[in-house]
């Protein structure tokens, strides 16, 4: 429950920030054929930033896709951990049995 609300808190603020290159982004297209444009080659790096940040959103959403993935995986483990444990005092009876027969044979 905590991760879910780090992430969200942290999607929330990388939806902001995209926003935000977005409109430095379209500043930069509109000045691309004027004179001004040099006024606005130190803010290019933003355009970058940009690319970086569409690739981010997809990498944390594969993140976030996997970390569901291995919470549904933990929290069945733990509704069947009973059944787990009967299963290997089931397994350590049988190996048991199997170490007395072949004793007994020999």
């Amino acid at each position: 429950m905590i991760v879910n609300n780090i992430f969200c808190s942290f999607y929330s603020m990388l939806l902001l920030r995209n926003g935000i290159l977005e409109v430095y982004y379209e500043i930069f297209q509109g000045f691309k054929n004027s004179p001004k444009t040099q006024l606005l080659i130190p803010y290019a790096p933003h355009i970058i930033i940009k690319e970086w940040n569409v690739e981010l959103q997809e990498r944390t959403s594969k993140f976030r896709k996997q970390a569901n993935a291995i919470a549904e995986w933990d929290r069945r483990i733990l509704q069947n951990r009973d059944v787990l444990l009967k299963l290997e005092a089931k397994v350590a009876k049988v190996v048991d049995t199997q170490s007395n027969l072949e004793r007994h044979r020999s």
